[in-house]
């Protein structure tokens, strides 16, 4: 099943509306004027990949953003390399949840309330602990890249 994405641009801040795409290697590459495919500036770009659920809404839960999960916390879904799995940080206790798509998890709980880039103000109570920093550094870039 392919997943989607979205790209963030650093450069424009804002997500960007140029054409992508992912390799089966997981290399990400941008369609430029003349119709080429080149790899993408990793130092520009920022690849979020969609978690596969949405939230209570119907709206898609994807890396970087902010959720609201049931009223209780604060959360910000980020992919784990050592689970590989999406989770959700409380961001005043720094506690992972991981995404399993069942019971609970299913959505239903969660609700979009901005992402990391266009509502940093959310993440003003966030602490850094032991599993990173919140933040645009601790989010997509080489961490699911495979190595070429």
């Amino acid at each position: 099943m392919a997943r989607g994405f979205r790209v963030w641009d650093k450069q424009e801040k804002t997500y960007s509306d140029k054409a992508f795409s992912i390799d089966q290697l997981g290399i990400c590459y941008i369609q430029d004027e003349d119709g080429y495919w080149e790899e993408i500036d990793d130092s520009r770009f920022i690849v979020e990949f969609e978690t596969g659920l949405t939230d209570k809404n119907a709206d898609m839960i994807c890396e970087g953003d902010i959720v609201d999960y049931a009223g209780e916390c604060t959360c910000v879904v980020q992919y784990e390399d050592e689970g590989a799995r999406f989770i959700h940080r409380d961001i005043s206790d720094d506690f992972p949840f991981g995404f399993n798509g069942l019971g609970e998890y299913n959505g239903k709980l969660f609700e979009v309330i901005g992402n990391i880039h266009e509502n940093p103000e959310l993440l003003d109570n966030s602490i850094h602990g032991p599993y990173g920093p919140i933040g645009e550094e601790n989010i997509g870039g080489e961490s699911r890249r495979m190595q070429k």
